[in-house]
């Protein structure tokens, strides 16, 4: 239990926060199995469906060639993995709010929505700049500027990625200051 003054118009209000047990049970323990899982799972799958772009083959329904385009399922595993990660975070500093844990998760998942979504901007923004450069000078000037909507798209994106990963950290500095 802690002390905490707050002030409210013209006067001042001391409070205790207490903890109360919900019935809820936070077993990290499971949740780091969980990530071990998913990665030992997704990563053995990438490394045998690993396959250089020389000899990728259209008929195989799952290979992995990394310089084909983002992989779809490296942000899945991130998605199935870090939210839990933050949140094993957030408990290793006795933060087990309910609704603060809920609001960091969806803050990490949008986060790893918006990286991913990033990457396949930066992939589209790459295979317009090889378009630029093989076009004959009179379709460039359209390829160019899908390319500075596609920069405009990223920085949009970066900013928004930037803000989410603020308030994470700023939580996350703001709860722990008020421990100590």
């Amino acid at each position: 239990m802690f002390q905490m003054k707050q002030e409210w118009g013209n006067d001042t209000f001391a409070r205790t926060s207490i903890a109360v047990d919900t019935g809820r049970i936070y077993k990290p323990w499971v949740m780091l199995h969980w990530i071990l899982l998913c990665s030992f799972l997704f990563q053995g799958a990438r490394s045998l469906a690993f396959t250089e772009h020389n000899d990728a083959r259209p008929d195989v329904l799952f290979q992995y060639v990394p310089s084909r385009s983002p992989d779809f399922w490296r942000w899945v595993e991130y998605a199935l993995t870090s939210l839990l990660q933050i949140i094993i975070i957030l408990g290793s500093f006795y933060m087990r709010e309910t609704v603060l844990l809920a609001t960091m998760a969806g803050l990490q998942g949008a986060l790893m929505i918006i990286s991913y979504v990033i990457e396949l901007e930066l992939h589209t923004m790459c295979m317009l700049k090889l378009a630029v450069w093989q076009e004959p000078y009179s379709t460039k000037v359209s390829t160019s500027v899908a390319c500075s909507v596609a920069q405009c798209r990223v920085g949009f994106l970066l900013l928004c990625a930037y803000v989410c990963h603020a308030i994470i950290w700023a939580v996350l500095i703001a709860k722990f200051q008020m421990q100590s």
